[in-house]
């Protein structure tokens, strides 16, 4: 009696195990074909873009760069920076120099 429950508890993990392996093989080539697809390669034009010269550009470029945009993250002459949130996110900003 005891050898038949044995038996069965044997079975009854065995096909719990299996199974598991199964979904595991099942979803590691799902994920294998949708990464595939996500980072293939693609033929993208390139696009040329005029660059303005003028002083107003210019400085406006600067003003962005320097004030308001750039400078929250990358300090005020534009060099790298690491900002972190403990625990939770480290962010390498790179220099834009």
């Amino acid at each position: 009696m005891i050898r038949k429950i044995f038996k069965w508890i044997g079975i009854v993990l065995g096909s719990l195990v299996g199974l598991l392996v199964l979904a595991f093989v099942v979803l590691y080539i799902i994920g294998s074909v949708k990464w595939s697809r996500m980072h293939g390669k693609y033929d993208v034009p390139v696009e040329t873009i005029t660059i303005p010269t003028d002083k107003a550009s210019i400085a406006r470029g600067e003003h962005i760069a320097t004030i308001r945009i750039c400078g929250d993250c990358h300090t005020e002459d534009l060099s790298g920076l690491f900002d972190s949130v403990p625990g939770l996110i480290t962010l390498s900003i790179p220099n834009l120099t």
